[in-house]
């Protein structure tokens, strides 16, 4: 999965101007949507993944960089 930090005209957010949260993924198994479907909830774990955050300046206080490890989508279909 990658995920993006955005700022309010959905531009990378270059500092902590970041309002929106988007990601997209490979699916390695389908997910059927049918009519009997109510819907369709994702949960996101990020939990025990490890993250990094990449000053751009030498007191901290702008973000340059994240890195970190994976994202874990659960889909529950209801």
């Amino acid at each position: 999965m990658e995920a993006r930090l955005t700022n309010s005209s959905y531009v990378t957010a270059t500092a902590c101007d970041a309002t929106h949260f988007f990601g997209a993924l490979a699916l390695t198994n389908s997910v059927v949507i049918e009519d009997t479907t109510n819907g369709l909830e994702v949960k996101f774990t990020v939990s025990n993944s490890g993250m990094t955050i990449i000053p751009t300046d030498n007191n901290g206080n702008v973000v340059g960089q994240f890195g970190g490890g994976h994202f874990q989508a659960v889909f529950s279909l209801y």
